[in-house]
């Protein structure tokens, strides 16, 4: 009988002991989260989210950055650049020959429209009695001069829209041959640079 009783207090002892442990060791755990929060571990909706660009978006509304300045007309003078071309780059007048500094634009010697190729703000309006009246607007780091004009409107400090007119292609003295064109120079950082490169014609 003694054996017996002996027997079973160690069976209580063991059960309340394991019953113990249980319980430290589950208060551990969770003393242990508390003292080191698991900061590291990314949570799902804690993942910044890319919005996609609209396809439902009309193309019409993104503006090329700089356009045709006319709707009518080809290249008829190019830049010269030292390379031989199909297309004249050296201009006569009076006897002497001189390299183009831009390009002429002609719709076979007929008026026709000029547009502003990109927004921009004009910067200077004048009427020089060789190349006629011209135009110069500038667009960021870029000015475009328009010469050989009509009489011009707009005025320095005007506002200026892409595809605004700005002018009807007209004559002057310094290419009288060509009759009714347009002059374009374009300066890019205040240097000269050669209008194909910003601009794709035709």
């Amino acid at each position: 009988m003694i054996a017996y009783e002996k027997k079973n207090k160690k069976a209580k002892r063991r059960f309340v002991l394991s019953v113990l442990m249980l319980f430290l060791v589950a208060g551990g755990a969770v003393i242990y989260q508390q003292l080191n929060p698991q900061e590291d571990i990314p949570v799902f909706n804690e993942f910044p989210t890319v919005k996609l660009p609209d396809k439902e978006k009309p193309k019409e509304d993104i503006k090329p950055k700089v356009i045709l300045p006319y709707n009518q007309g080809k290249k008829v003078v190019d830049y010269f650049d030292g390379e031989t071309s199909e297309i004249p780059s050296i201009i006569e007048f009076e006897g002497v020959f001189r390299p183009s500094q831009g390009v002429d634009i002609s719709n076979n010697g007929e008026p026709f429209d000029v547009l502003s190729a990109m927004d921009g703000v004009v910067v200077d309006v004048s009427a020089d009695p060789l190349l006629g009246n011209s135009i110069r607007i500038k667009s960021e780091n870029s000015i475009i001069t328009y010469q050989s004009l009509d009489k011009i409107t707009l005025k320095k400090d005007d506002a200026v829209k892409q595809g605004d007119k700005i002018g009807t292609a007209s004559t002057n003295i310094y290419q009288a041959s060509l009759k009714n064109h347009l002059h374009l120079v374009v300066e890019v950082d205040n240097v000269r640079v050669d209008p194909n490169t910003i601009f794709k014609f035709e």
